[in-house]
């Protein structure tokens, strides 16, 4: 299952409360990819409430929704926050206690 670290939950709130959206909507993580031979994109976006088939996670006062194709394609892992170029930016990584 996806997990956030604190550092990614700050963020996220960060960016959920300049987007206007309410202090009560979730992030969702859902994939982008529209063509069939193209990579899966993680997306995300604030919603109100999950979709049916959606998993939930709520961590670090944050709830998660995860759409299930996100699991199949990063199975457990931890969405954190890495410096990139001098801008903060997620990143999804496997959780090393689990790589086989």
């Amino acid at each position: 299952m996806l997990q956030l670290t604190q550092n990614a939950a700050v963020a996220l709130t960060t960016a959920r409360a300049e987007s206007g959206a309410p202090d009560t909507y979730g992030v969702r993580f859902f994939t982008s990819s529209t063509q069939p031979n193209e990579q899966a994109r993680i997306a995300i976006g604030f919603v109100a409430s999950p979709e049916p088939n959606d998993a939930l996670v709520e961590e670090h006062g944050l709830k998660a929704y995860v759409a299930p194709e996100v699991t199949q394609v990063v199975g457990d892992a931890t969405v954190d926050v890495e410096n990139v170029g001098g801008q903060s930016q997620l990143v999804v990584r496997r959780r090393p206690d689990l790589d086989g």
